[in-house]
């Protein structure tokens, strides 16, 4: 099967940093795979309302069935988010929000065709600040400026598989 990608762009900010990182990344596929780009922030969904228990049928909302068909036509999703507050964005978090319709209805088989598709991330986060993505202690070298590591031992700064050391602490 070829391959064909959807990025759902994510962002409120047109040719952001995360757009410009799924830009680079997406030179790197073969010329012959099909890419579509959404725009989510020009597609806008209502806020999800979950209607399972409800009298009346779920609404259609507008941009809807053509997000629905998109993730069914493709079989990489690529949501393309920036992070905002340890979290994706609103738009790529209301878009995740109608899959738990569209598992359901109107197409029960939504589950069974999404099987064996692959979903991405491309996230980015932007920073004034020069932030260093290894704390080391004072032992070892010199730490940024606003850690420092409380322990006078060389912690290397990071716990394995449980990210900063405890020992070290801001200034």
């Amino acid at each position: 099967m070829n391959r064909s990608f959807v990025f759902l762009l994510a962002s409120t900010r047109s040719d952001g940093n995360t757009e410009l990182l799924a830009r680079a990344a997406a030179e790197q596929l073969p010329g012959s795979t099909e890419q579509r780009w959404l725009d989510l922030a020009q597609l806008p969904l209502p806020d999800y309302v979950d209607a399972r228990h409800a009298d009346r049928p779920w609404p259609e909302q507008t941009n809807e069935e053509l997000l629905r068909q998109a993730t069914l036509g493709a079989t990489d999703i690529v949501i393309v988010s920036p992070l905002y507050w340890y979290s994706m964005s609103s738009h790529a978090k209301r878009y995740l929000d109608y899959w738990s319709k569209w598992l359901a209805t109107p197409d029960p088989g939504f589950k069974g065709k999404m099987a064996g598709r692959t979903l991405w991330g491309v996230t980015a986060m932007a920073h004034r600040q020069e932030v260093s993505p290894n704390l080391t202690c004072s032992a070892c070298t010199t730490p940024p400026p606003t850690w420092a590591c409380t322990s006078g031992a060389c912690c290397s700064g990071t716990a394995p598989g449980r990210g900063k050391c405890s020992r070290m602490s801001r200034r």
